[in-house]
């Protein structure tokens, strides 16, 4: 699973995402973050099963759901 481009940086320094739990540069915990990322990541992994099968309410669902997570960061 790869981390969106979202959150490849330290929401308090802006180092770059080195796909550590704490910053490397700062020290922040980024274990939050990264629950939330992984989340969103399986939500929209959803939301493209859900078009491959032609159901598009469900897909807009799980995709709206990823949004929310994302932006709320």
């Amino acid at each position: 699973m790869s981390i969106p481009s979202t959150t490849q940086r330290c929401p308090v320094c802006g180092a770059g995402f080195r796909g550590m739990e704490i910053c490397q540069r700062c020290g922040t915990d980024l274990k939050q973050l990264m629950r939330l990322a992984s989340r969103a990541w399986s939500l929209r992994e959803k939301s493209r099963a859900s078009l491959i099968t032609g159901n598009l309410a469900v897909a807009m669902s799980y995709e709206a759901q990823a949004h929310q997570i994302l932006r709320r960061r």
